[in-house]
């Protein structure tokens, strides 16, 4: 870089350098915390930084992490990237097994990514140093780690797993399977029976192989699929024909919040969810969305996707 870390902080934010430097001192302890209930139950905790600390993390996302590679192999949280492209790449393959990182933001601690700033992209430990405590948490004693509601904790994960993804694709290529990673979630397919033993041991080689990551895998969310059960990719199914799918259930919730909304029944609150629902249908599965028009019109449709949300 050619300018120091500190200098553009201030010159983004407008404030002095000193005020900067205060706000970086106590940018770990600045979060707030809450949970919300996950699918599969139980809480997720989320750690949400203070408003002028995100405003931080915004201009490190955009002035430093940009410029950092992101491997292919990544398809969540960069430009253009989605769960449908992470589910496209599987299709035409019959066995699909999915592997899940064990607390994969919190697992990420200040002094790996320090390391990986300063031995791989020759930032300077100073500038290093500051990066690590606008982004990170103040965890228990010292230590300072990623969390899940850090606008900067997406961008830091998939540049410190470049390393990783451009391993597990290597790998992939040479043991004829398709490799793709959606944050904590990766996905391996291939045509050959019987051959999912493989993955595990290339993903511990990798992980123990690169120093800075210190990533666990989730045996309890380790799956083996084939074309005999439900094969679906990030939320995303892929039927039997080779095409991708809502599913039957997504479809079902679709099609009555549609009523609902046609029929002046369906909650304020639940509109953007059916807007997403929609416009996501649209994209995945184009044959349903037009079935949907069908249904209850084409200007019932188009009403729910530019309704506006008071």
């Amino acid at each position: 870089m050619k300018h120091n870390l500190l200098d553009i902080l201030a010159q983004e934010l407008m404030l002095d350098q000193d005020q900067v430097k205060r706000l970086i001192a106590r940018a770990p302890h600045s979060y707030k915390t809450y949970y919300i209930s996950k699918k599969s139950g139980g809480r997720r905790k989320i750690c949400q930084p203070a408003k002028e600390i995100k405003a931080i993390q915004n201009i490190i996302v955009d002035k430093v992490l940009v410029k950092l590679p992101v491997h292919e192999a990544a398809t969540a949280y960069k430009q253009g990237a989605s769960i449908k492209k992470n589910a496209q790449v599987h299709v035409g393959n019959t066995f699909i097994s999915k592997y899940d990182f064990k607390s994969f933001f919190t697992s990420i601690k200040g002094e790996q990514i320090k390391f990986f700033l300063v031995e791989r992209h020759n930032v300077s430990p100073e500038d290093a140093e500051l990066i690590v405590r606008i982004c990170c948490i103040k965890g228990r004693g010292n230590s300072l780690h990623l969390s899940i509601g850090a606008p900067s904790s997406p961008a830091l994960s998939n540049v410190l797993m470049y390393e990783f993804d451009q391993i597990m694709t290597k790998w992939a290529k040479d043991n004829l399977f398709t490799y793709s990673r959606y944050a904590d979630d990766m996905t391996f397919s291939t045509n050959q029976k019987d051959k999912y033993h493989l993955i595990d041991r290339a993903i511990r080689k990798a992980i123990n192989n690169i120093e800075y990551l210190s990533l666990r895998l989730n045996r309890k969310k380790t799956l083996h699929l084939s074309k005999r059960s439900h094969r679906s990719v990030t939320g995303i199914v892929i039927n039997n024909n080779g095409e991708l799918s809502l599913g039957r259930d997504r479809k079902r919730i679709i099609s009555s919040m549609i009523h609902h909304y046609k029929s002046q029944q369906l909650l304020e609150s639940e509109l953007p969810r059916l807007q997403g629902l929609v416009a996501f249908a649209k994209d995945v599965e184009p044959t349903f969305f037009r079935k949907m028009i069908d249904k209850y019109g084409g200007d019932t449709i188009k009403s729910i996707l530019q309704h506006r949300i008071n």
